[in-house]
């Protein structure tokens, strides 16, 4: 079973968590605000469950991961 996994967070207890179960981590370059969105778009909207927001902003990080990764 393959074990890399790509990383698109600065994050280093995550980093340091993910490397004891015995990942091989792979770092994705970050942006300057966000990894994967433009400046303000980590900002929840006004009147936007906060389910919604979440949601969101993953879906947006995870498709501009796997844009560099493939």
């Amino acid at each position: 079973m393959d074990k890399r996994i790509y990383l698109a967070s600065k994050s280093p207890r995550r980093r340091e968590l993910l490397a004891t179960l015995g990942y091989d981590i792979v770092l994705l370059p970050q942006g300057v605000a966000t990894p994967f969105a433009a400046p303000g778009d980590e900002e929840q909207q006004p009147n936007e469950p906060a389910l919604d927001y979440v949601l969101r902003t993953a879906e947006t990080k995870a498709l501009g991961a796997l844009r560099q990764i493939r």
